[in-house]
């Protein structure tokens, strides 16, 4: 993946969450009133889906096949000009489900990409984990993010 998917990318996937948090807020709100489930409300075929819900599951699928490709698209994402609104949505999704499954090879970039970048530590700060990443690597990321009781 070049520079200038990477960027793509990052604008789509930013583009496809925040329209689909909005979709699901109308979902909630019309729901009980016209008695059509959330799932409903986001079926409707909009070809602009396709596209969006692409960037999604494109980085669901690095996480998963490629976590270095990942790990670029991650940030990409985190320092994109408009990601401000989707910083915890990238540390409690793609970002934790990468130190889940990765996070011997990515704590110490983790680390110093916090300690340099307040918006990378404000995504970082959503990743919980509890079970499912290491005890050690958890209390880095605390203490990566100024959570005082991570030692």
């Amino acid at each position: 993946m070049d520079v200038t998917e990477t960027a793509v990318l990052a604008q789509l996937w930013i583009r496809q969450w925040t329209e689909l948090q909005k979709r699901l807020g109308v979902a909630r709100e019309t729901a009980p009133q016209d008695e059509r489930s959330i799932e409903e409300e986001l079926d409707d075929d909009d070809p602009n889906d396709d596209i969006a819900d692409g960037a999604l599951e494109i980085l669901d699928e690095l996480v998963q096949k490629d976590p270095e490709s990942a790990w670029t698209l991650i940030t990409a994402i985190v320092n994109h000009p408009e990601s401000s609104s989707v910083l915890g949505a990238v540390g409690a999704g793609p970002l934790e489900q990468l130190m889940v499954g990765y996070a011997r090879q990515f704590i110490d970039r983790v680390e110093q990409t916090a300690a340099r970048d307040d918006k990378f530590r404000k995504a970082l700060s959503s990743v919980w984990g509890w079970s499912a990443i290491p005890t050690d690597i958890l209390h880095r990321i605390g203490r990566a993010v100024g959570r005082p009781d991570d030692r």
